[in-house]
């Protein structure tokens, strides 16, 4: 796992991974180094190169090895620091681990703490949010005998667990959530596949939980339930209500970006949803970030196919999208995927 800040950047920043290994690389059956002094593996090692807008290298990384596979990584900065949280699988089953960044950057719990032990269940897919007092971590969860849950648990900055708690154990499968807080409350979104919902099986669900934990809408808000496919949310606040935003086959021809405002009570404001991101063949795996004035969101473009590209669009709070045509962020010879959004103030 790589860890980088991102340094002076008074700008809403993108991060894409880029599909770049050269030629002839080959693996080895050595483990790695571990702890202090340990040197950053070669660059055919790290499954991506991280960049930011233009291709602009990610700086001053970080590394944190561990056996098994570390993946999907997730972090949210909260009082004098941040938490990071990935699925990890060196036990032999994937849990949740964190770990604690300092201001610095200094990594506070090197070899990671596992905060989800159940050597019989998967839990993965984690999300992070900070509400100014306590960290929520989400993940999907399979201790369900039927299929995966949405779960969560309340962290403080030094690491303890207040708490863990189901979110949603809604019939079906519950997976890739997704979390925000509005100043107020806690909203996660997540991908709800139901067989029994014949004329919508995959859909987007919500609910928000209370800084201590409670979940409001403990049956899901409906975000987009079309007779489409609908998958993948993103979600982010302008400190009043949410944005959502997900992958979309409705308007045919391939996934567009969509998005929904969520208000503080849980209404959606626009249930037929926004059209963020609309263009030929697919767009796919938004994210987005508020900046203080506008949102950003970003997203995994088709429409330069064969390759990938990653286009963004700005959205108001008002849900007026002012890049209709999107933003061109990153084009190459080669695709371009897995967008992060962020801003740092």
């Amino acid at each position: 796992m790589r860890l980088g800040r991102l340094m002076g950047l008074a700008t809403l920043v993108v991060a894409v991974a880029s599909a770049s290994t050269p030629p002839g690389a080959q693996g080895t059956s050595a483990s790695p180094q571990v702890g202090p002094g340990a040197a950053p593996p070669p660059a055919w090692q790290s499954p991506t190169n991280r960049y930011t807008s233009r291709d602009t290298p990610v700086s001053d990384p970080t590394y944190t090895f561990a056996y098994g596979d570390q993946q999907v990584p997730a972090v949210a900065r909260g009082r004098d620091g941040a938490l990071v949280v990935w699925a990890d699988n060196r036990n032999n089953v994937t849990n949740i681990f964190r770990t604690r960044l300092d201001d610095s950057g200094r990594v506070l719990d090197p070899q990671g703490i596992d905060f989800t032990p159940d050597s019989r269940h998967f839990q993965g897919t984690p999300d992070v949010a900070w509400n100014g007092v306590d960290y929520l971590v989400v993940w999907s969860d399979d201790r369900s005998t039927n299929a995966n849950d949405i779960y969560g648990a309340l962290i403080t900055p030094s690491g303890s667990v207040v708490s863990q708690f189901p979110v949603s154990t809604a019939p079906g499968w519950q997976a890739n959530p997704v979390v925000a807080w509005d100043g107020s409350t806690f909203l996660v979104a997540w991908d709800s596949f139901d067989p029994q919902r014949a004329a919508s099986p995959q859909d987007v669900y919500a609910a928000r939980v209370a800084s201590n934990g409670t979940v409001l809408d403990p049956s899901g808000i409906p975000i987009a339930t079309n007779s489409a496919q609908q998958a993948a949310p993103a979600v982010s606040s302008d400190g009043s209500s949410f944005f959502v935003v997900w992958q979309d086959e409705g308007l045919g021809g391939g996934f567009d970006i969509l998005g929904a405002r969520i208000e503080a009570d849980g209404t959606d404001q626009d249930p037929s949803g926004v059209h963020v991101g609309v263009a030929a063949r697919d767009q796919e795996y938004a994210s987005i970030a508020w900046s203080g004035s506008e949102y950003l969101v970003g997203w995994a473009d088709g429409r330069t196919w064969p390759n990938n590209s990653i286009f963004a669009a700005r959205v108001t709070s008002d849900a007026h999208v002012l890049d209709p045509a999107g933003l061109e962020l990153a084009t190459t010879q080669r695709s371009q995927g897995s967008v992060n959004v962020a801003w740092d103030g």
